[in-house]
């Protein structure tokens, strides 16, 4: 079980800077002397920081009065690397890139030290043992690290995120990326993409067939057509977690056939408006819609009430909701919480009028596990939030918001919040605008 026996000054370093995986690994001290390292530890990840980079070269490499390490860089499967900023690093990283024959997954995290050069030649290195690259950076993703990535055949996760950097015109490569690693499974690409078109949707449905998450946030708005949009869905069953930024064109009629489809995860996203995450349950073959993200503002194909009736139908087990700026009618409404008593992050917002106690009643009828309710423009009495104070004693968070203004939309008085803090014993955030009949001083009660 056991088949490496190191010095303790050595191992001690090495233990330093290695996180375990699963607690796999098991380091044990032996009559105070010798230390033993599982050979069940495969997946040894190496976090490597700046103030101990040169330690752990000097580690694998080996030293004069120790055992050669090199069986044990062949051990490494992960590394993450942190915060390099000296360009000086290159060497050591390319003395790692040798000697840790085996490395499956690559991970840098804002390490402007690291050239280019030196990654594509990392990258080169490994690209038919590679199976997870991530990168997130304050600098632009060069054309060659995206060439050298496309490479990677056998690549499975691939994460790259860029912060504070304008993109440029890369949509080419990425299309290259995806005809090419067609084992993809997690793609999560975040400010590197100016803007997704058309083409980039319909090569991942094309060619990624197994992709299970699927993240892609731009800079730019699209507009994807809803044939394409639907040609994913129908080819890429494995799906989990889908999550499009700045998408315009999603429908009601996509929401439809999105909340009718089986054995996936959903999140769409587009420029105010999020469809959320999609479970399902394979015995009863009903979707298991666990977050709903719908924000549509002044969109050309808004969001309405047909929507919410098809989530009100096909997802029992909803868990979190939040719908704003839609078009939605209290019927809807009431059918959805009647429908979805699993419900514990409920916000709620009307384009077309105010909510009113019916509404707010039946919430509180019908969730009487709700943890968070939010309200936006709404017209509401003492009689309503009293029941729900009552009825609703879990809540945590509570905020009635009016961003229609005049004082006069919210009519309750201090019986309110005598109610609250009488019943809502674990409310820690409550937040009420428009409350011009509330004494100031019982807010402190």
């Amino acid at each position: 079980m056991y088949s490496s026996f190191l010095l303790p000054e050595l191992v001690k370093g090495i233990v330093d800077y290695l996180s375990y995986e699963n607690s796999l690994c098991k380091v044990l001290t032996i009559n105070k002397t010798w230390y033993r390292i599982s050979t069940e530890a495969l997946y040894r990840h190496v976090n490597l920081y700046p103030k101990n980079i040169s330690q752990f070269v000097t580690a694998i490499v080996g030293k004069k009065d120790a055992i050669k390490l090199c069986e044990y860089g062949e051990l490494v499967r992960c590394i993450s690397l942190f915060h390099f900023k000296d360009i000086r690093i290159s060497k050591q990283i390319s003395t790692i890139a040798n000697v840790c024959t085996k490395i499956s997954h690559i991970r840098i995290y804002y390490c402007p030290g690291i050239t280019s050069e030196t990654l594509t030649k990392m990258i080169s290195k490994h690209q038919d043992k590679i199976h997870g690259i991530t990168m997130e950076t304050h600098e632009k993703i060069s054309r060659e690290v995206l060439e050298k990535i496309a490479s990677c055949s056998h690549l499975e996760e691939l994460i790259l995120k860029t912060v504070g950097r304008g993109p440029f015109n890369n949509t080419d490569l990425f299309i290259s990326i995806f005809r090419q690693c067609t084992s993809l499974r997690v793609l999560d690409v975040e400010h590197v993409l100016f803007a997704t078109t058309n083409e980039i949707i319909q090569t991942i449905a094309e060619h990624l067939k197994y992709i299970s998450v699927l993240r892609l946030v731009t800079y730019g708005e699209s507009i994807i057509q809803e044939n394409v949009l639907m040609s994913l869905a129908q080819s890429c069953v494995y799906i989990t977690d889908f999550y499009l930024d700045g998408i315009t064109g999603i429908t009601d009629n996509v929401m439809r056939d999105l909340c009718h489809k089986k054995n996936c995860n959903y999140f769409v996203r587009r420029k105010c408006n999020c469809f959320g995450l999609l479970e399902c349950k394979t015995k009863n073959k009903t979707n298991n819609l666990v977050h709903i993200f719908l924000r549509n503002v002044g969109l050309k194909h808004p969001i309405t009430t047909q929507s919410l009736l098809h989530i009100a139908g096909n997802c029992p087990s909803l868990h979190t909701l939040e719908i704003t700026g839609c078009h939605l009618s209290d019927l809807a409404i009431q059918s959805l919480v009647h429908s979805c008593k699993k419900i514990q992050r409920l916000c709620l917002g009307n384009e077309d009028f105010l909510f009113t106690d019916v509404v707010l009643l039946r919430i509180a009828v019908e969730l009487s596990d709700i943890r968070e309710l939010t309200v936006v423009n709404c017209q509401l009495t003492d009689e309503s939030m009293v029941s729900l104070g009552q009825l609703c004693n879990k809540l945590e968070k509570l905020q009635f918001i009016n961003r229609r203004g005049g004082g006069r939309m919210m009519q309750i008085t201090d019986r309110t919040i005598f109610a609250f803090a009488k019943s809502l014993r674990s409310l820690s955030y409550l937040r009420l605008s428009d409350c011009g009949e509330i004494l100031y001083r019982n807010l402190y009660i």
